[in-house]
């Protein structure tokens, strides 16, 4: 009897002194499924237990990093389970560079069919390739990994791709001038449009390669691929682009209509209008500056200003005058501001005359030349403008030759006493 209580007693005392084991979950899962595994796999463990995670990818995957409760990329990396734990392992697709190379000139459109575009594709990515030559240029054929002249080119990429497009140059048969023309006024400018044709018929803009030759003397060039005239008659040029040659002839015109500026016509704002045509007479050397050898005879010049610069003095000098008139009539009411002007000025002709005619001032000396009026107006149609337009005045702007410097020069050189 004594024994089997030592027995009972014994029992119990060993139950309890015993601990109980507390265990913790562990929840694996993988991201893509298919991307690769994880060990060890879902279980649970004892609570403070260390534990070794093993990502292994599967193919053409390789592993990129942990997420859940366990971060960063170590493989393998120690997780320590003091609480339930979710962890994934997340893999990717192998990434593989395209390079693409150019020979010649020209570009390549890459279109992604799974993915974005990007330097480096997933494993198993199909894209389309497409050359797209800039113009003058066509292409001939891939080299590199892969030779063909397929065009547009689909690729899979499952390794590293070396590719280059070749690109030629297209040769040209002949070239053309688009913008002919049939007269040129003096001082106007003109630049040659010249496309260069294909064999296939297609064609480009070769015009700022061009380069102009003067076959006349009359002819300025500016620049290669633009002119201007000097003087009257027959113009002839030629064209030339590569190995090819062009001609092509036009009059040059001694005369030229602009376009009126705005501060020389009539405001309206008066009793009276008075249309005047404006000339002004400008010889010119070269058709860009002017020639102070020619013209009439005058005790002043002006050191070689050019076209532009005396057309816009001539310009300011018109816009002086009008306004000078036209005040100067307002103020016949003594001051008072009541008054509307009593003329108004419209310029209803503005012409430009480069080549003019000149004669003896008088018929008993040669020595002081001026313009021949009665053959410039005939030339410009005076009488047109005087029964069409209603012409009462005509003004001209004229500059004179002569041997002295002009007022910005005459510092140094001033015959003055």
């Amino acid at each position: 009897m004594k024994y089997r209580l030592l027995i009972v007693l014994f029992a119990i005392f060993s139950f309890s002194c015993s601990k109980e084991i507390i265990q913790q979950k562990l929840t694996i899962s993988v991201n893509p499924i298919n991307g690769g595994t994880v060990t060890p796999p879902s279980n649970s463990y004892e609570k403070g237990q260390t534990i070794q995670m093993l990502a292994t990818p599967a193919g053409e995957y390789v592993f990129k990093e942990w997420k859940g409760d366990l971060t960063g990329n170590v493989n393998p990396s120690n997780v320590t389970m003091n609480t339930d734990k979710t962890i994934i392992g997340d893999f990717e697709k192998r990434q593989y560079p395209l390079n693409l190379t150019i020979d010649g000139s020209g570009t390549v459109k890459e279109e992604v069919i799974a993915v974005a575009t990007q330097s480096q594709y997933p494993s198993g990515t199909s894209i389309r390739l497409t050359p797209q030559p800039v113009e003058g240029w066509s292409f001939s054929g891939w080299s590199g990994d892969l030779t063909s002249t397929t065009n547009p080119l689909d690729l899979k990429i499952d390794k590293i791709i070396t590719l280059k497009a070749i690109f030629e140059k297209k040769p040209i048969t002949k070239i053309t001038l688009r913008n002919p023309i049939d007269s040129l006024s003096i001082s106007q400018t003109y630049t040659p449009q010249v496309i260069g044709i294909f064999a296939d018929g297609t064609f480009m803009d070769v015009s700022k390669s061009i380069i102009i030759n003067s076959k006349t003397n009359n002819v300025t060039v500016i620049d290669k691929n633009k002119l201007t005239v000097s003087s009257s008659g027959v113009a002839e040029i030629e064209i030339v682009y590569d190995k090819y040659t062009i001609g092509h002839n036009f009059i040059s015109k001694t005369f030229f209509y602009n376009d009126i500026p705005s501060e020389l016509k009539s405001d309206k704002n008066c009793k009276n209008e008075v249309n005047v045509a404006i000339v002004r007479v400008l010889a010119t050397k070269d058709g860009i500056n002017l020639d102070e050898s020619k013209g009439p005879d005058s005790p002043w010049a002006y050191n070689n200003p050019t076209l532009d610069i005396q057309k816009q003095k001539f310009n300011d000098d018109n816009f002086i005058t009008k306004n000078s008139i036209e005040y100067g009539t307002r103020f016949r009411d003594y001051g008072s501001g009541k008054e509307k002007k009593y003329v108004c000025i419209n310029t209803v002709a503005y012409i430009d005359v480069f080549d003019y005619k000149l004669i003896p001032y008088n018929i008993n000396s040669e020595a002081q030349k001026t313009i021949d009026f009665n053959e410039l107006f005939q030339r410009i149609n005076m009488k047109s403008l005087v029964n069409n337009k209603k012409v009462k005045e005509v003004w001209m702007n004229i500059l004179y030759k002569g041997n002295m410097n002009s007022v910005r020069d005459n510092k140094d050189d001033c015959k003055c006493p």
